[in-house]
């Protein structure tokens, strides 16, 4: 018997982050994960979708100069805090 997903977040989600140059962790995928369980899934997209902006508003905040670390953590911090702290309509 095959156990599937139970995944809030679809693949397709992951490979664009990927072409967008965001590096996800592990950790952040079941952060993810368990901040849109909380949530309607009607919400979720838009959730997904404004994690995105977050993360990219975040790690465009530092030095063009810095290193790809630093602005991939500055964007996680950024989306995460934004997920965290989002009032989604139930």
């Amino acid at each position: 018997m095959i156990k599937q997903s139970k995944s809030f977040i679809p693949p397709r989600f992951l490979i664009h982050c990927e072409n967008l140059g965001i590096k996800l962790l592990d950790g952040d995928v079941r952060f993810i994960e368990k901040c849109l369980s909380k949530s309607p899934s009607r919400g979720h997209r838009d959730a997904l979708m404004q994690y995105i902006e977050e993360f990219k508003q975040g790690a465009g905040g530092v030095d063009s100069n810095a290193p790809d670390v630093l602005k991939m953590n500055k964007g996680r911090f950024a989306a995460n805090t934004w997920l965290r702290t989002a009032k989604r309509k139930p």
